[in-house]
């Protein structure tokens, strides 16, 4: 809770306490479980003296709460942790089709109908999200880490880009201004900034309740199955 409190304001913090009141009772206590690090993970059952381990059985790592939400390395849970993010960054991708500018055009890591490929304007690089508006290509970097990682996440994605995105463009974008931002969401639903504002340049609205409501959402429930599966090897 102190790391969300240094990084999201007191009014984010109430709007996501009351979209979790909204929520199932099963979505609901697991969300205030996880907060608190009770969950029964391997990590406090063999705390609490109902385990004789606390390992992981995916990769043999120390099963926290934080393990299996955002940092265990097997290729089951990486593949859901991919998946949760991918399903966050539809939800951005199609609310930006709604609201950009006329005459812009959006760009994403993703096969969605109606959107280009990232891969048409930079070389190798992927950022989530290029809308290109005008003269200007505007990015937009999706991380969903853990509570704890919301300063570290946005100093990373900002340190992986800031001095190779210019260089990756593409022959026929070279002469663009190229404008990057990024967003933090996090497992629990947590979100650091708002893209409606932070894509501002290039949108006509910012995010409505029920917008913000369709984040959370996501996040909590991609996190709950994310949670149920963390034993289980299969995809």
């Amino acid at each position: 809770m102190k790391s969300v409190i240094e990084s999201i304001s007191e009014r984010q913090i109430g709007k996501w306490s009351v979209e979790l009141e909204k929520l199932p009772s099963v979505l609901y206590k697991f969300t205030r479980k996880a907060l608190q690090q009770q969950l029964p993970t391997n990590s406090n059952l063999y705390r609490w003296g109902k385990r004789k381990d606390a390992l992981c059985p995916l990769c043999n790592q120390t099963q926290t709460n934080k393990h299996v939400l955002a940092n265990c390395s097997s290729i089951a849970a990486l593949d859901r942790y991919t998946k949760r993010h991918d399903k966050i960054l539809t939800i951005l991708t199609e609310w930006l089709q709604m609201h950009v500018l006329p005459n812009t055009t959006i760009y994403a890591d993703l096969n969605l109908p109606g959107i280009l490929s990232i891969s048409e304007i930079f070389e190798s690089l992927r950022p989530d999200i290029a809308i290109i508006h005008n003269n200007s290509i505007e990015t937009l970097e999706l991380t969903v880490c853990h509570e704890t990682n919301f300063i570290k996440s946005k100093l990373f994605k900002i340190e992986k880009y800031k001095s190779n995105l210019k260089i990756n463009l593409k022959h026929q974008f070279k002469n663009f201004i190229l404008k990057m931002q990024t967003i933090e969401i996090s497992n629990l639903g947590f979100v650091a900034d708002n893209p409606g504002i932070v894509l501002k340049n290039v949108t006509t609205n910012k995010f409505d309740k029920v917008m913000k409501s369709k984040l959370i959402n996501s996040a909590i429930k991609s996190s709950y199955l994310i949670y149920c599966n963390r034993n289980n090897t299969a995809f």
